[in-house]
């Protein structure tokens, strides 16, 4: 027992980032499903519902992507000029003079600020690493696409042969609980994406209203540090 229990555990592990991949997929699915729901009471298909709910998303993080990254890359571009200065900066004061003498960060810190080309590099591994966590992060974002396209078009499906694996006689029970709580998934869902758009719409808006470079990033974390109250 034990040994099976230790082998359950290391298989568990070894697939552990695909576990979280599905369990992604199919967390976007169950949210997007009232979406098709909604599409499938109008008479369109299934099919059909599902390529539109998906497209939307899809363009919606297109366009978002389109006023966020331009700024971005302006800005970042920005901190690499105006980066030898702060360092210098840094030089100047007493304090982190004193941290200098102990930890030696200032050089490493200055190298970076003269080649800038090489921190990425050096930051992930070599160019064998930024390859590596670019291609990782696009397999990843693709992989998640298409299980959420399979788990959202074949929902009703996935649920029916779920159910048939139980006992005939715990059927009904089953699938009232399942159904509760795929519910209060939705409604999780549908309860926690206003919110933090909310919060981020109005963290764009304020400082739209003074002369601020680049609001559409600023209020990029807000969606994901906000706390939603149970």
């Amino acid at each position: 027992g034990v040994a099976l229990a230790y082998g359950v555990v290391q298989s568990l592990i070894a697939v552990r980032s695909v576990l979280v991949l599905l369990l992604i997929a199919a967390f976007l699915a169950i949210g997007l499903n009232p979406a098709v729901e909604a599409f499938e009471r109008r008479g369109m298909r299934r099919s059909g519902a599902v390529s539109i709910v998906l497209v939307g998303v899809l363009a919606f993080f297109v366009a978002f992507g389109f006023a966020v990254v331009p700024p971005i890359v302006d800005q970042v571009g920005q901190l690499a000029d105006k980066a030898p200065d702060y360092v210098t900066q840094l030089k100047n004061n007493s304090r982190v003079v004193a941290l200098d003498d102990r930890f030696r960060f200032l050089d490493r810190l200055n190298e970076y600020v003269n080649h800038p080309e090489n921190a990425g590099t050096k930051l992930f591994g070599g160019v064998l690493g930024v390859s590596k966590v670019v291609f990782g992060a696009f397999f990843s974002t693709l992989t998640v696409l298409i299980l959420t396209l399979y788990f959202l078009s074949n929902l009703p499906g996935l649920k029916a042969g779920a159910y048939r694996t139980v006992p005939r006689s715990r059927r009904p029970r089953v699938g009232l609980l399942t159904d509760e709580i795929l519910h209060r998934v939705v409604g999780y869902v549908v309860g926690a994406v206003p919110l933090p758009g909310l919060g981020g719409t109005a963290t764009c808006l304020f400082p739209a209203l003074p002369v601020v470079p680049a609001p559409p990033p600023l209020p990029l974390p807000v969606p994901f540090t906000r706390h939603t109250p149970p």
